[in-house]
């Protein structure tokens, strides 16, 4: 063979050599280039899941510190709870022993009300007292306030004959005192109508209702009561504008068909019996109760004063029970406080 054609053969191989190991260079540079994006893509995307981790991590510590602080704040509450459980315990305990002590004991001088029990001693603070206007133990709370006391009644001296005019030194003003299905307690000042003021006071009365307007016969499982009359048959037997005073204001209606309805009943209900007629609610009956305010806690009474009730007005004016919105409501006599 030529030595030449040798020579170009040798160079073409060379060439051919030389091409097959760039081109496997270049393969190699592209998938380490490939590898490369590779990883960083991965790297990339395993940051992201590390910091969202982080962000949820950084979130459920947030949330466990949260649920730590509620955690605390309801250990807080029921410790309060208790201690609030444990002074009213020892306090309905003290009362109870009080009054077994004021039965056990013949000689012991009974007072006839409230405004006795300030009378014997003006540092006498409100709560739970046990009174005698018939020589019959009555369970009242008494609240002392300024030129003013209130006696409220237990729904535990239901059977026990009342002299309610021992009870109360005035009658041109009440105070009613409410307990809301929230357990909240409000209470509200009512009197007669401007309108009416010289012409009649209010009527406190236990069962019989003289002069005024009566319960409705729906009631008569729940008697006896305490009756809160605003104005006698005498002044609502007409076409004329009625209605009663709390917290100030006038709350007022026409009487459209002269029917003689002016009171509020406070049913002791001892055999848990039930309406004939629940009634319903307005912006006028309603308005003693939008017109409360809220006690303060220390001033609470115990559920036991606080009595299911019937309001009628009118002739056009309304009916309405305490379980139309489920507040009960405790009746205030009031008595005036002479201080020395």
């Amino acid at each position: 063979m030529d030595n030449s054609l040798v020579v170009f053969l040798l160079s073409v191989l060379v060439l051919l050599a030389a091409l097959c190991v760039h081109k496997v260079e270049q393969n190699r540079v592209q998938i380490k280039d490939e590898l490369l994006q590779q990883g960083k893509e991965e790297l990339e995307s395993t940051n992201k899941a590390l910091t969202h981790v982080k962000v949820e991590l950084e979130s459920t510590r947030q949330e466990v510190k949260q649920v730590k602080v509620e955690l605390d704040t309801t250990k807080e509450q029921i410790n309060i709870l208790r201690k609030e459980m444990i002074e009213k315990d020892n306090a309905r305990t003290k009362e109870i022993n009080q009054i077994r002590a004021d039965v056990e004991d013949p000689n012991k001088i009974k007072t006839e009300s409230c405004e006795d029990i300030y009378t014997e001693d003006n540092l006498s603070p409100s709560g739970d007292y046990v009174i005698y206007p018939l020589q019959k133990a009555v369970r009242v709370y008494c609240s002392f306030e300024g030129d003013y006391g209130y006696t409220f009644i237990s729904r535990k001296s239901s059977g026990v004959a009342l002299n309610i005019a021992k009870l109360y030194s005035t009658n041109k003003f009440a105070k009613i005192r409410l307990l809301m299905s929230n357990g909240e307690q409000r209470e509200v000042k009512v009197e007669n109508l401007l309108a009416y003021r010289n012409q009649s006071t209010l009527s406190f009365q236990s069962n019989p209702h003289q002069l005024y307007q009566g319960p409705t016969t729906g009631t008569a499982q729940l008697h006896p009561f305490l009756f809160l009359g605003f104005l006698p048959k005498s002044l609502v037997q007409n076409r004329n504008i009625q209605g009663y005073r709390a917290a100030g204001k006038d709350f007022t209606f026409r009487n459209c068909d002269s029917n003689p309805n002016s009171y509020i009943t406070f049913l002791f209900d001892p055999k848990h019996g039930t309406f004939g007629n629940l009634g319903y609610t307005n912006a006028f009956m309603n308005g003693w109760i939008s017109s409360s305010t809220v006690m303060d806690y220390p001033k609470y009474m115990d559920n036991s004063f606080y009595m299911d009730w019937e309001m009628h007005m009118g002739g056009c004016g309304g009916l309405m029970t305490s379980k139309v919105q489920s507040i009960k409501a405790a009746l205030g006599l009031p008595f005036a406080i002479h201080n020395e």
